[in-house]
């Protein structure tokens, strides 16, 4: 598979010459008391074979997922696979996005964690609100859900994207993909992704979990108490707080139930279609917590997917009460 086999942020050179030639992103701590903009030094970097150039579509054919990969991890994108083992092993974004296994683009969450986009967002002030989106890998539209929204990545929303096998998805929705002999998604359909990218307040001498903020306090001057980082993975044993069972990025399945968590791939049928709906107690299976966001607000909308057509989707919003 194309993507990498340890965790960068702790590899120790001296014990992972075996790896050398693996493509990884590393980040170098040591050098970060030393940044000089007169005599700058190295901190993130990333090393790729030119081998990976011809990983999946041969000598002759140029092949860029590898370095697209590895440069979502230097701009600041985590996988979205699992690197545990046994019962936490399971991906809860089937393994078709590139920060998975390098299929299609990346996804509604990670462009706009990277402010790439700027989705809509339902926001109750309307009891039924009905919005058209154009496939996303030509158009970036997306819609936010969430009452009380933060107005940022950081926080516990759905996030929805159109998906068309097109464009920047059509050489993966195609065939499968040489390189680890994955296929992307054939049909059109929206995916509605399950976002807890909340920041926690870790207490900077114990790095023990404080709390979930939405408030970042740098001092003035250099006595900090506090450090700031996401919380949640999609790796149990990464996880940087006591809510093991919450994951960052999760894409939720058009049925309800999470076959995912069984070792079943996303595959067309994960995809919402023209009369499927989503709400907090039909895709309760999915939700960690029973009709609510993982941070016990109620969800609070059905959602209607409506017509499709090559040129968009059209999406209903009811308010909901339970």
């Amino acid at each position: 598979p194309a993507y990498p086999r340890f965790y960068p942020s702790t590899r120790i050179y001296a014990e992972d010459i075996e790896n050398y030639f693996w493509a990884y992103v590393y980040w170098n701590y040591n050098n970060l008391s030393l940044a000089n903009e007169e005599s700058p030094v190295p901190f993130t970097f990333s090393f790729l074979s030119y081998d990976f150039m011809y990983e999946g579509y041969g000598e002759n054919n140029i092949d860029a997922i590898t370095y697209i990969h590895e440069t979502g991890h230097i701009l600041g994108l985590t996988d979205y696979y699992s690197y545990d083992t046994g019962i936490n092993a399971w991906g809860p974004t089937g393994r078709l996005d590139m920060m998975d296994n390098n299929i299609l683009d990346h996804n509604a969450y990670s462009k706009f964690l990277l402010e790439w986009i700027d989705p809509f967002v339902i926001d109750n002030t309307k009891q039924e609100t009905t919005i058209t989106i154009a496939p996303f890998e030509s158009s970036g539209d997306a819609i936010i859900v969430k009452n009380n929204f933060n107005d940022s990545p950081y926080d516990n929303y759905l996030i929805l994207e159109y998906y068309t096998p097109t464009g920047l998805n059509e050489e993966h929705s195609t065939a499968p993909y040489a390189g680890n002999n994955l296929q992307g998604f054939t049909e059109a359909g929206v995916k509605i992704y399950h976002v807890d990218s909340r920041i926690g307040a870790y207490d900077w001498d114990s790095g023990d979990f404080i709390r979930f903020t939405n408030e970042v306090i740098i001092p003035e001057d250099e006595n900090y108490t506090e450090y700031y980082m996401i919380v949640n993975s999609n790796s149990v044993s990464r996880h940087r707080g006591d809510y093991t069972y919450m994951k960052l990025l999760h894409l939720l399945e058009a049925s309800g139930n999470n076959t995912f968590i069984n070792g079943e791939f996303a595959s067309n049928d994960t995809l919402f279609k023209t009369d499927d709906t989503f709400n907090g107690l039909k895709h309760f299976a999915a939700m960690t917590i029973f009709g609510q966001f993982n941070d016990g607000t109620e969800i609070g909308y059905e959602i209607s997917i409506g017509e499709m057509t090559p040129e968009g989707v059209e999406i209903t919003f009811t308010r909901w009460a339970f």
